[in-house]
């Protein structure tokens, strides 16, 4: 079986500004959380005022960034109690890796790469392609913290532990965060664009009529079909238009209501608490999986398929302009989705 080359991996310096800016957000934290719930702002100001801090933030160079870590509380970090916040992490435990893949960021692709690796003899041979892994199989290949995808781990750990396997859960989380040895990275796209396709692409497939896992999501129609505009021309092939899909967000506007493919990278992967060595985006995914998988010597024998390259497509601005959502409701998910806005030093300038 052949594996493909490996593509020019992204260089260190780029891998060590990202987390440099991650860690610079994680820093103001409790003061980008303190503008966004205020009630003494209007939220004109607090775009402002976020936005500023956003600018401070993804630039190293800027002064305004120590006059605001000063202003920010140092919280005590603590690793997300409960399989439901931790069942994005996944663990491979013979190679040391402990990703972090947010639903809609390219995750199927990054499951398909690394599963093929439980097809490679003790000589280092694989034997099933990246692209040959099943898509039935795809979900259930990686072990990860949630029942759902280890059954009969966790069965066994009812058992066994009955009153207390959230502890458990915890304990064996806590262990490989804390182990510098487990190689630890979290994979995200920008929130808003077609080309980067998070809540597009949400809304793209899970309210598509044809989609057949739609049965799962029948129940968000109705709440969605409140914001739908009576003048609104949309293809009849969607239950619900993208722009009342957006208003229902605008609306909900909380990650404890929000479906698990619109919660925000800050929900699913705790990125602030989780020690995380680098950050992987899906915009250059073909050359930061050659990045993450030369840290192991993988790349003979393994490979990301279907891997993006950087994208020219349409800019998130212009999906917007093309299903009539207006600069108001794109400012309300910046607000909302704020923390994957400034921990990854994507930006929402052409909105403003």
């Amino acid at each position: 079986m052949e594996i493909p080359p490996p593509r020019e991996p992204t260089s260190y310096e780029e891998m060590a500004s990202r987390k440099l800016i991650l860690r610079r957000a994680c820093s103001v934290e409790s003061l980008f959380n303190s503008i966004r719930t205020t009630t003494n702002l209007s939220f004109s100001d607090k775009l402002r005022q976020l936005h500023q801090l956003h600018q401070a933030v993804g630039d190293p160079e800027n002064p305004e960034y120590e006059k605001f870590k000063g202003m920010a509380e140092e919280p005590e970090r603590k690793i997300p109690v409960g399989e439901f916040r931790n069942r994005y992490m996944f663990l491979m435990d013979n190679f040391k890796m402990m990703p972090c893949f947010p639903l809609k960021t390219g995750t199927t692709n990054w499951q398909k790469a690394l599963s093929s690796l439980n097809y490679v003899d003790e000589n280092r041979v694989p034997h099933v392609a990246a692209d040959d892994i099943p898509q039935a199989n795809v979900f259930k290949e990686l072990p990860r913290y949630h029942s759902r995808y280890n059954v009969h781990v966790f069965r066994k750990l009812r058992k066994e532990h009955p009153s207390n396997i959230n502890n458990c859960i915890f304990e064996g989380l806590e262990r490989r965060v804390n182990d510098d040895n487990y190689l630890k990275w979290i994979n995200v796209r920008h929130p808003f664009s077609r080309a980067k396709e998070r809540l597009f692409s949400a809304w793209h497939q899970k309210f598509d009529s044809n989609y057949e896992g739609f049965w799962s999501y029948k129940k968000y129609v109705p709440g969605i079909r409140t914001f739908e505009d009576e003048n609104s021309v949309e293809d009849t092939r969607y239950l619900v238009s993208f722009n009342a899909f957006l208003k229902y967000i605008v609306h909900v506007a909380s990650d404890l209501d929000f479906n698990e493919h619109w919660q925000s990278y800050d929900w699913s992967c705790s990125p602030c608490s989780m020690n995380y060595h680098f950050v992987t985006k899906q915009e250059s995914s073909a050359a930061d999986a050659s990045f993450i998988l030369r840290q192991r010597n993988l790349t003979d024998i393994t490979y990301l398929p279907g891997a993006y390259d950087d994208h020219t497509e349409a800019s998130p601005k212009e999906i917007f302009n093309a299903h009539g959502i207006s600069n108001e409701i794109a400012l309300q998910l910046y607000a909302i989705y704020y923390p994957d806005f400034i921990m990854y030093n994507y930006s929402i300038d052409e909105f403003l």
